[in-house]
């Protein structure tokens, strides 16, 4: 079996040795299968469905306007009166919160 030549300049440059034993360390490792970066057990399904059991979507938080006791959103303004909190009542007339309504 033949090992691989180099080619004569070796030596002439420190800079140049360094990368090609870099890139010598990097080719023998590929040729390992360390760079292949998957995992080396596989996960079975139980313990999948176990990490994913906390993954689900919660509904939304609805409580009861004390104005008109109408369902809202938390932290969102009440579609009838426009009331968001104590002391603070919002009116947009293109959206028509908190605005009269015949």
């Amino acid at each position: 079996m033949s090992q691989a030549v180099w080619p004569a300049v070796s030596g002439i440059c420190p800079s140049y040795d360094q990368a090609r034993t870099r890139l010598w360390v990097w080719l023998t490792s590929l040729q390992k299968g360390y760079l292949a970066m998957l995992p080396t057990h596989r996960q079975s399904h139980g313990r999948t469905r176990r990490r994913r059991a906390h993954d689900s979507l919660k509904g939304a938080k609805v409580t009861l306007c004390p104005v008109t006791s109408m369902p809202k959103n938390h932290h969102r303004a009440c579609r009838q009166s426009g009331y968001y909190r104590p002391g603070l009542t919002i009116v947009v007339p293109k959206l028509g919160i908190g605005v009269e309504r015949d």
